[in-house]
């Protein structure tokens, strides 16, 4: 996992103080440079700032006080485990998001999972085409315990369809390394350019269920896919 270079502007003493007990912590996501301005002759990944710059840059935002939007900002944040686990979940989202949102172009739902089951990141595309754009929930307990209970910590669920156009399957995957377990995935495609691969290159056909009594067909040049 690379460090994303972070800008954090500071234009107050808080404000620094603040920013500078983050740099040590959560190194291991960011690397910190703490300034009162951009400086437009470095490139970062983001900014942490307690209002919002308009620049092209993706900017996560900070705030003494509760506001929408904003990351709730203690002066003493790891002064109590609770704000401190919450701070994490939101550091670790906007990580995510620096390192994934080209994710947010695909047509269907792609999501991560932290190791309690509980939304990292969401690209916000429905799981279904016919569905309206909805947002990803906490992982399913079921779900979450079939992942941690199979050696291969995979779960594959085919989601119904109204149409032969596409075939949906929901794709479920335990993500681990070396240093242990570090949450799950979620990925939602259509398998049916696969498999019209795979027949195609086995000289079979894919076809509707009520032209089959079992299994693929054989393919012939009048069959259209």
């Amino acid at each position: 996992m690379k460090a994303k270079n972070i800008l954090a502007l500071a234009k107050s003493t808080a404000e620094r103080t603040y920013f500078e007990d983050m740099v040590e912590p959560f190194s291991d996501l960011f690397t910190i440079s703490i300034a009162d301005s951009y400086q437009d002759n470095h490139n970062y990944d983001g900014l942490f700032c307690f209002e919002r710059q308009e620049l092209g840059v993706p900017q996560l935002l900070f705030s003494f006080e509760e506001k929408k939007d904003y990351v709730f900002t203690d002066p003493h944040p790891f002064s109590d485990t609770q704000k401190t686990i919450t701070l994490t979940q939101q550091l670790t989202s906007f990580y995510h998001y620096l390192e994934t949102h080209f994710l947010d172009y695909l047509p269907y739902r792609v999501a991560f999972y932290d190791t309690s089951g509980a939304v990292a990141y969401d690209n916000h595309k429905p799981s279904n085409p016919f569905e309206l754009t909805d947002d990803a929930t906490a992982l399913d307990g079921w779900i979450k315990d079939q992942l941690d209970s199979t050696e291969k910590g995979q779960l594959h669920l085919p989601l119904a369809q109204s149409a032969f156009s596409a075939i949906l399957m929901d794709s479920y995957y335990k993500v681990t390394s070396p240093s242990g377990d570090k949450g799950y995935v979620e990925i939602v495609q259509d398998i049916k350019p696969l498999l019209e691969a795979y027949l195609a290159d086995s000289a079979q056909a894919l076809v509707g269920w009520s032209d089959v009594t079992s299994g693929a067909s054989i393919a012939s040049d009048d069959f259209d896919l």
